[in-house]
């Protein structure tokens, strides 16, 4: 799980929340906002939990939207383990590091973005490609 930083052409800013799958290789969820609290990740993180069953673990940075208290408390109701990266060594994610080039270039620096409803659409379409 990641987020990535964007702005649209009218300067709002945006986040991306992404969830790829280890062993599929994946994307199985994608997000876009100009606000992803932690109360909407996990809600996010319960549509993809009844979508398509809960993870034994999920792999993610230190970042300060991911290390939130209602995340911790969401993932122990399901027994999950949060597995975070060592700072400073993205490689130990590669797999998403990888999908965030991929998403950067193939997508929100391709095209010049007025809403979020346009990037989110082509997001999509590129992750399924």
């Amino acid at each position: 799980m990641d987020f990535i930083y964007d702005t649209l052409s009218n300067d709002v800013n945006f986040r991306t929340l992404h969830v790829i799958g280890d062993h599929s290789r994946e994307a199985l969820m994608l997000a876009m906002d100009t606000s992803l609290t932690s109360k909407r990740l996990t809600r996010e993180l319960d549509k993809l939990i009844a979508w398509r069953g809960s993870p034994m673990e999920i792999r993610m940075d230190n970042g300060h939207e991911l290390i939130s208290q209602e995340l911790a408390d969401r993932v122990q109701l399901s027994n999950i383990k949060l597995k975070f990266i060592e700072k400073g060594k993205p490689y130990q994610n590669g797999l998403m590091e990888r999908f965030n080039r991929s998403l950067r270039e193939e997508v929100l620096n391709a095209y010049c973005f007025t809403r979020i409803p346009e990037a989110q659409v082509m997001a999509h379409a590129s992750m399924w490609m």
